[in-house]
């Protein structure tokens, strides 16, 4: 895989990652908040005690980390993951406990959330196998285990912090992937001031964490594309997050498309596509008035486009409906989208003739209708889109001749016309767009002659 494959991943819908900043150490003076250094026991790990006769006396060393634990345990790990997780030394909540009672630097901790949130982040590295990731962050090509569980959070790769000190990101965001195998830790929740939380192309299993979604109240973006998600996604999910930037493509994800996700006020990018969702597409959809790039591509999606996508989007610029199970026309109100660039309805059951308030949009530059049930001839209209440059109408009931007069079409890169009904011969003037910015141009060459295809079928 190439650096083509992020492109792929988060285009058309653009999103600058940027760069991974971090704090500065805090000005307080450090406040303990935790014991000293954990000595192990017995076989070598840390030994909850349930009473005070159970803490060790003959050690002036030993008592006061064990009842350290138990505190600790008591106070805040069952309240925070609950008591069955720790019966397991190997599971990741474990391991972080006892990760951050034995490391030095807890004791440099000012606040109780920063305590919240390294706990929390150590128990994600654990839940995704951190000590085999390939790569902490956009760029970097050899992971160390140690670029991690080290020092102060926000200095970890990959990890941004807030004025506050406050964990603010997570960034694995490589074309080739992190190495990221696992779950996302309930845990997770505990990041309350968590921005953005972007892992591209790795294999995070499991479900969307409920609680999570429950209280991050500040996430503004949410990008888990190519994983392996499963389940479904809840309805209303994140609702009081001021959610901008949603993709949870190429994933496992099963059921119906939620009736909201996040405050409907600030989404701008919603990516569901590559998915198993089932049913319709909800009218509810109408609601993100600030919504510009909308995929539910490649799904198991029925019924018809909601009128309200065309009468209440108005920011739209990317429409993607393609590979779905969608059936109906194209309403005259497609005319509303003056800003939609890219409109992606084919490999579908969608049909008839496509309305004329279509070659309005002349901010088009992408019509795919492939794959459809579309009739009708080549509209004149077309010549009206100025800007378009891919002209995708194959395999679908389209009868008559190419027009002469789309040569004059400068713009277009791809014109692809095979499975139809169309004869004749391709227009000279067509032809010679072929030595300009025209690449590729397909047809029947058996009942469309074209002696200029870069493709006969």
């Amino acid at each position: 895989m190439t650096c083509i494959a992020i492109v792929a991943i988060v285009l058309p819908f653009f999103l600058d990652y940027g760069s991974i900043n971090t704090r500065s150490d805090p000005t307080p003076a450090p406040v303990p908040i935790s014991p000293p250094p954990l000595q192990p026991t017995g076989d070598g790990s840390p030994q909850p005690i349930t009473s005070p006769t159970d803490a060790p006396t003959s050690s002036t060393t030993q008592e006061p980390t064990t009842i350290q634990w138990s505190r600790f345990m008591k106070t805040f790990l069952i309240p925070t993951s609950g008591e069955e997780v720790f019966q397991d030394k190997n599971s990741p909540q474990y391991r972080a406990a006892q990760y951050i009672l034995e490391d030095p630097y807890t004791s440099e901790l000012t606040t109780t959330e920063q305590l919240d949130d390294r706990y929390a982040s150590v128990t994600f590295y654990f839940s995704t196998e951190g000590e085999n990731w390939d790569s902490c962050y956009l760029g970097d090509t050899n992971c160390k285990s140690g670029e991690w569980l080290v020092n102060d959070v926000c200095d970890w790769f990959a990890v941004s912090c807030n004025d506050d000190g406050r964990v603010s990101s997570f960034s694995f965001a490589n074309a080739d992937g992190n190495g990221l195998v696992g779950t996302l830790p309930l845990e997770m929740y505990l990041l309350s001031d968590m921005t953005d939380l972007v892992i591209i192309n790795n294999t995070i299993t499991g479900t969307l964490p409920q609680a999570f979604g429950n209280n991050a109240t500040q996430l503004r973006s949410l990008l888990l594309p190519y994983n392996e998600l499963t389940g479904t996604i809840p309805d209303n999910y994140l609702e009081s997050s001021p959610l901008e930037f949603v993709h949870l493509g190429s994933n496992l994800l099963s059921g119906p498309i939620p009736t909201n996700v996040g405050n409907t006020t600030y989404l701008q990018q919603l990516d569901l596509s590559g998915n198993s969702l089932t049913g319709n597409i909800p009218d509810t959809i109408g609601g993100y008035a600030a919504l510009e790039a909308l995929s539910f591509a490649n799904n198991m999606l029925l019924g018809s486009i909601p009128e309200e996508i065309y009468s209440s989007l108005a920011n739209l610029k990317f429409l993607h409906l393609n590979g779905n199970k969608l059936s109906g026309t194209v309403a005259s109100l497609i005319g509303e989208l003056l800003s939609l660039k890219e409109l992606r309805i084919g490999d579908s059951n969608l049909g008839g003739i496509l309305p004329d308030e279509l070659y309005a949009l002349t901010s088009l530059a992408e019509l795919d209708i492939s794959q459809a049930q579309f009739e009708g001839r080549l509209s004149l209209g077309l010549l009206n889109l100025g800007a378009l440059e891919k002209l995708i109408v194959n395999d679908n009931k389209l009868k008559g001749t190419v027009p002469a007069s789309f040569g004059s079409m400068s713009t277009l890169s791809d014109l692809v016309l095979q499975g139809n009904e169309l004869s004749g011969s391709m227009p000279d003037t067509i032809c010679l767009l072929r030595e300009d910015n025209l690449k590729v141009l397909t047809a029947d060459c058996e009942k469309l002659t074209c002696d200029c295809c870069s493709t006969c079928f």
